[in-house]
C-alpha cells in the first residue's frame, strides 16, 4: 500500500513530466525550415512594416 507521502510524489511527477516533454517537444517545431510560401508572406509583411516606419500610408493603402 502507497503512503500518503508517494501518493504525492506520483500525482505531481507524472503532470511535471508530461507538461515537460510537451514545451521540448514544441521547441523542436520553432527549427524547421519554412516554405516558400511561408518566406512570400513574411516579405510583404516587413515591406509593409518598412512602408509603415517610413510613413508612407499612400503604400500601404495600395495595398503594397
Amino acid at each position: 500500500m502507497l503512503t500518503k507521502k508517494a501518493i504525492f510524489k506520483t500525482s505531481i511527477l507524472i503532470p511535471a513530466s508530461l507538461c515537460g516533454i510537451m514545451v521540448f517537444w514544441s521547441i523542436q517545431a520553432l527549427g524547421e525550415e519554412w516554405t516558400e510560401t511561408q518566406n512570400e508572406v513574411w516579405n510583404v509583411i516587413e515591406n509593409l512594416w518598412d512602408k509603415l516606419k517610413q510613413g508612407d500610408l499612400d503604400a500601404i493603402e495600395a495595398g503594397g
